[in-house]
């Protein structure tokens, strides 16, 4: 289906070599930057994906890896993207922003993380008067019915395997489907 190669060369006595190529595309180095480039807040808006180019997306997960990857994909759909490592930093930022008169229009929130899981972080985002959407991030699929889903607050539930199209999408549908304030 994905194309690519298998190979397998068998060396009596050596072992064996196996190879795998897959066609995944080009890598560019220079998207690789160090943790401090890749959690500045910045805007990037691409020619052809500027699904996101008015959000200002608050990214909170501890992962590095994760943290990368979804700032690159939203960066690459125009969103501004900022990116806490736990809940605790969620809601502080959140206060911030708002404080500062630039709000954010939507927070991903990982679920499982240190210091403050994103169930305590979103109640506390929306105990302080909160109404922006609050898309829970998670390897374990979960369903809106569940009642710490409920209980916490939280506006949606988005797999961390959904894709790209599919996230950049969903969360484009959410904001759209926010009243402006």
């Amino acid at each position: 289906v994905i194309g690519g190669e298998l190979s397998v060369l068998r060396r009596v006595g050596a072992g064996s070599e196996v190879r795998f190529i897959l066609p995944i595309g080009s890598f560019d180095p220079s998207d690789l930057v160090d943790a401090e480039t890749a959690l500045a807040p910045r805007k990037v808006v691409t020619k052809d994906r500027a699904l996101l180019a008015d959000a200002r997306i608050l990214v909170a997960e501890d992962d590095p890896d994760n943290q990368k990857l979804i700032r690159y994909i939203l960066e690459r759909a125009g969103a501004e993207v900022l990116v806490v490592p736990d809940g605790a930093e969620a809601v502080n930022t959140v206060d911030d922003y708002e404080s500062a008169g630039n709000p954010f229009q939507l927070v991903l929130m990982d679920i499982e993380m240190p210091v403050m899981d994103g169930y305590e972080a979103t109640r506390q985002i929306r105990m302080n008067g909160h109404e922006m959407p609050i898309v829970a991030l998670s390897a374990q699929p979960r369903s809106m019915a569940d009642e710490e889903v409920k209980a916490s607050g939280l506006s949606e539930f988005a797999s961390k395997s959904m894709g790209r199209a599919g996230l950049v999408q969903r969360l484009r549908d959410m904001l759209d489907a926010t009243p402006v304030k």
